[in-house]
């Protein structure tokens, strides 16, 4: 995959999986801002993998 590609693919998995992943979070934190930073934080870390 090229640089491209890879944004594509990063941007369509975010859309697909970002809401199940913040009401997951949620269910444990009760507070929509910490579950908002959670399910970030888990797409920020994935990128940073994919990126090594």
């Amino acid at each position: 995959m090229n640089a491209k590609e890879d944004l594509i693919f990063f941007e369509d998995l975010f859309k697909q999986y970002y809401a199940t992943l913040k009401l997951y979070a949620f269910r444990y934190v009760s507070n929509e801002d910490i579950a908002e930073d959670i399910a970030q934080d888990v797409f920020f870390t994935f990128g940073k993998i994919e990126q090594k």
